[in-house]
């Protein structure tokens, strides 16, 4: 017969509520106004006057097949002419990954967590590594950063851009995935450890 285990006391809850820390309160209520009334600025949905509906929308449409050799235009904007865009998701996604998995760790109990899993987690890190690489690689190849015509790559002229955005793209997917599978080990080797207490 095994032995009872005692009930692990539970912390005394936070007699602090939200009400209760005014700054707090008050720095929440002005971000809050302020986001309200920048509303006003914002043009309305749709409205054909907006600066972006004349200005940017019509080179795109006129001017995105030409000029990045995509087909598909939704994929030209966002992966060839945003490419600046797509390097700073791959570092927002290393920070958010990062920010996810600090929640992870060191929550086995008091005892040493379990280490994170190297590979998944070295991959996460490689992935906005890559994506500057390929920025530095069309620097070297003559042009400027993240001009994929500058890169030699194996494929014919015209499609050049298209697979430079593929490659940032797989480096943004490199990124989320290494995050993802890291976060996934992690909790999973936490639940392990929780359950052998």
């Amino acid at each position: 017969m095994r032995p009872r285990l005692k009930p692990r006391p539970r912390p005394a809850p936070n007699k602090k509520s939200f009400f209760g820390q005014p700054l707090l309160f008050f720095f929440i209520l002005l971000l809050g106004f302020l986001l309200v009334y920048a509303l006003e600025g914002l043009p309305l949905v749709g409205d054909p006057a907006s600066p972006a509906s004349v200005h940017v929308s019509p080179r795109y449409i006129e001017q995105g097949a030409l000029e990045t050799g995509q087909t598909h235009l939704t994929a030209a904007v966002l992966s060839d002419y945003r490419g600046f865009d797509l390097l700073i998701l791959s570092f927002l996604i290393l920070a958010a990954g990062l920010a996810t998995l600090s929640l992870g760790w060191g929550k086995s109990g008091g005892s040493r967590a379990p280490s994170a899993p190297g590979k998944a987690l070295g991959a996460a890190l490689l992935g906005p590594m890559f994506c500057l690489l390929i920025g530095l690689l069309c620097l070297a190849g003559g042009g400027n950063f993240l001009d994929y015509e500058a890169l030699s790559l194996p494929v014919r002229p015209d499609q050049t851009r298209a697979a430079g955005s593929l490659l940032m793209e797989s480096g943004i997917l490199l990124s989320f995935l290494g995050f993802l599978f890291t976060g996934l080990r992690l909790f999973s080797q936490e639940g392990k450890v929780s359950r052998e207490r």
